[in-house]
């Protein structure tokens, strides 16, 4: 802000506030191919807030696969000599004696010692 003025919301995020879906969908679509910290907040917000069901589901879709790339890349990261020696419950799913850096059933990554 300079001069006590507000910033006008950029072009996506004013398509975001179109009355017409088809307007919002580009919107969204267009956030999602961006793979930004802001993108994906706007994304969680049209999916909280949108009252239209597919573009909620489209930003769902986006985000989803987000997290599943962001899993998959801590997956493949090398691990500190030890971590995948010790065995750990998973808690999101429950299974027992999983060894390594992610749960096999779920794909929950192994918790923190601050977890």
């Amino acid at each position: 802000m300079f001069g006590g003025r507000r910033r006008q919301p950029g072009p996506v995020v004013r398509m975001l506030q179109s009355p017409d879906p088809a307007v919002r969908m580009r919107a969204v679509n267009i956030l999602g191919g961006r793979r930004r910290p802001r993108a994906a907040w706007l994304l969680q917000r049209v999916y909280r807030n949108d009252p239209n069901p597919q573009i909620r589901e489209q930003a769902r879709q986006y985000l989803t696969q987000w997290a599943q790339n962001m899993l998959n890349q801590l997956n493949s990261a090398p691990q500190p000599a030890g971590i995948g020696q010790k065995s750990w419950e998973c808690d999101f799913c429950g299974t027992k004696d999983v060894k390594g850096g992610a749960c096999p059933n779920c794909g929950a990554p192994r918790p923190d010692e601050d977890d």
